[in-house]
Order: C-alpha cells, then sequence, then structure tokens
C-alpha cells in the first residue's frame, strides 16, 4: 500500500501566505546581492551627509569648516563598517533599476559604510520600476523620520520635496489632510510640519545651519507675523533662549502672531477670570452701587453701605466678600 504524506495546517498556511505574497509583488521588488560599484547615490535625499562617496577615505583636517560634522559622522560610519565586517549587513538596502545600474531610495550610511569595510558587493532591495516622485520622498520619509540623528531642518527638507511631488503629481497644493493621510499622522501633526516647512526664509535658513533646534521653536517662529518681533525671537532662539522665555518675549512686545500660538502655549487651563485693577476708588464705588440696586443684591447692600472705598485694604476685603455673596445668588 503506498504511503501518503500531508501537510500540518500551519504550515500550508505558511506556503499560501509566501505564495500570495511573492504574486502581489510579481514585478515589484526582488532582493539580490550586487556590486556596490552600480549603486548610485540619490542627490536629493533630504538627509544629507557631511561624508559622501568621493571623501569617505580622505582624512578630515581640523581646518575644514564641517570639521565636527564630519568627524561625528566618521565615527558613526566607522563603527557600523565593523558591525558589517563581522556580520554583514543585516538589513538591505532598498533602490531601483536605473538603466544598467541601480540608484538608491534608503540606505545610504550601510552603502558609505560597507565602503569603508572593503565590502565588494551588498544586499538590496529592488524595486523593479522607478517610483513616482512622491512614492520616492514618501520613501525616503519613512526611512529617515525615526532616526535621532537626524535634524530638523533635514526632516523639513524631505517635508518640502514631498510638497513639491504632490504639487507635480496632483496640480494642487498639499493640505494638511492629505499629507495626515499620506504620513499616518494626525491632522494637528501634518499641520506643524507643513507650517515648517512653509516658514519663512529668514527661519528656515537658520534651521539650516543648525541654530533653530527643534521643530517646536522653528513652528513657533514660523507663526510671528511681525518680522521685527520674528527677528528679536530668532536672535533668542539662536542665544539658547527656551521656548518658554521665547513665548514671554513674545507677549512683553505684543507683536501679531497667528491664532496657531495659542494652541503652542502649555499649562493648566484658565478656571479663574481675574477682574483687573484700579486705583480709583471712585471707580470701584461706581460699579458696586449699580450692581447692589439689582433686586437680586438688594439683601446685601446695607452691608456695603459704609464701606470707605478709598481704603484699598478696606475695599478689598469687601469686594472678595460682595463676590462670594454673588457666587451664592448666580450659582
Amino acid at each position: 500500500m503506498r504511503k501518503t504524506f500531508s501537510l500540518s495546517r500551519d504550515i500550508e498556511m505558511g506556503i499560501s501566505e509566501t505564495i500570495a505574497t511573492v504574486k502581489n509583488n510579481i514585478g515589484q521588488l526582488r532582493y539580490e546581492v550586487v556590486p556596490l560599484l552600480r549603486i548610485k547615490l540619490d542627490p536629493t535625499n533630504p538627509r544629507k551627509l557631511a561624508i559622501t562617496r568621493e571623501t569617505l577615505n580622505q582624512p578630515i583636517l581640523e581646518s575644514d569648516s564641517d570639521y565636527l560634522r564630519k568627524k561625528q559622522e566618521m565615527e558613526r560610519l566607522q563603527s557600523m563598517a565593523h558591525s558589517i565586517s563581522k556580520i554583514g549587513v543585516r538589513h538591505a538596502v532598498e533602490v531601483y533599476k536605473d538603466g544598467s545600474d541601480y540608484r538608491l531610495i534608503s540606505g545610504e550610511r550601510r552603502v558609505l559604510a560597507s565602503l569603508l569595510a572593503g565590502k565588494k558587493d551588498i544586499s538590496v532591495r529592488i524595486l523593479e520600476q522607478k517610483p513616482t516622485a512622491l512614492d520616492l520622498k514618501f520613501l525616503q520619509w519613512v526611512e529617515n523620520i525615526e532616526r535621532e540623528d537626524l535634524s530638523t531642518w533635514e526632516k523639513i527638507v524631505n517635508v518640502q520635496q514631498l510638497a513639491d511631488a504632490y504639487m507635480k503629481q496632483n496640480g494642487s497644493k498639499l493640505s494638511a489632510i492629505s499629507l495626515g493621510e499620506l504620513l499616518g499622522c494626525s491632522r494637528q501633526a501634518a499641520t506643524t510640519w507643513l507650517t515648517g516647512a512653509e516658514a519663512p526664509t529668514d527661519i528656515l535658513e537658520a534651521s539650516k545651519l543648525g541654530k533653530v533646534p527643534n521643530l517646536e521653536k522653528l513652528v513657533f517662529l514660523a507663526r510671528i507675523k511681525d518680522p521685527v518681533a520674528r527677528s528679536k525671537n530668532l536672535e533668542a532662539c539662536i542665544n539658547n533662549a527656551s521656548l518658554d522665555e521665547m513665548k514671554l518675549l513674545l507677549e512683553k512686545k505684543g507683536a501679531g502672531v497667528t491664532k496657531a500660538v495659542a494652541r503652542l502655549k502649555r499649562g493648566r487651563p484658565v478656571k479663574k477670570i481675574a477682574l483687573g485693577y484700579t486705583e480709583n476708588g471712585v471707580i470701584l464705588k461706581k460699579i458696586m452701587d449699580i450692581v447692589l440696586a439689582s433686586d437680586e443684591c438688594a439683601p446685601y447692600k446695607k452691608e456695603f453701605d459704609n464701606i470707605n472705598w478709598n481704603n484699598f485694604k478696606d475695599a478689598g476685603v469687601a469686594f472678595k466678600k460682595f463676590i462670594s455673596y454673588m457666587e451664592k445668588v448666580y450659582n
């Protein structure tokens, strides 16, 4: 009798899922090992490394204006190269076909570190068709956004490139709603990114130079309407003022600022109303006379007849008592 063999349900499901995945991605992607020499870096990638393929093996001179940045980048690349020498590249870089070569989508540091480690080839995930400009910028956003060492400026450039690609593809300006849907973030977060990307030139230039250290400060500055006030706050930011100090400076200047800035203010919600101050007892007496003339307040009128409203101490005590009565009446 001929024996029959069967697969367990788990194995059958695993094979079915694998086949389905392959079918869904036919013509879209595949994995290979390709020579590093055939991989071209993307010059439009918003992540701008100071170390390039051409300067990878050149000494870093202290006279170089980018000395500290290049030194830090080289240390990270050397650490990655050491890891690659031991265990190889654990996550394939992403590329698309560009003639007989490949254009890099993401993984620039892995490529440079592999070259530094003396490797000749690298594992790649290949998109068979060149992605649209919008898809390309989205893929780079996904790759870059979680990196702690990515600067605010580089993230802003990525959003600007997304907005430009969206305009070219759809013929309309990228809205916060569309950006939120594209990136999978809230409308508020998308609005914040767009505000930063559309900031005035002086703010963007300062961000490019690393003088605006985070997105929160950049957006706060971008929402200040008055150029003079914005310039003073930018100067304060460059001098390491905190966001709270910048807000205080803006309030002192009384400069115009969009309503959105108010949403940036933190703290407990206001639960009390301050009724202001006066040095004129006549004003306070006039207010009291008008209010105490009402039917609701008539029972309390005699208690305040003999108050000297020009004695600020007595007037303050009496007014507090009056407010407590009013809260009972209108509670």
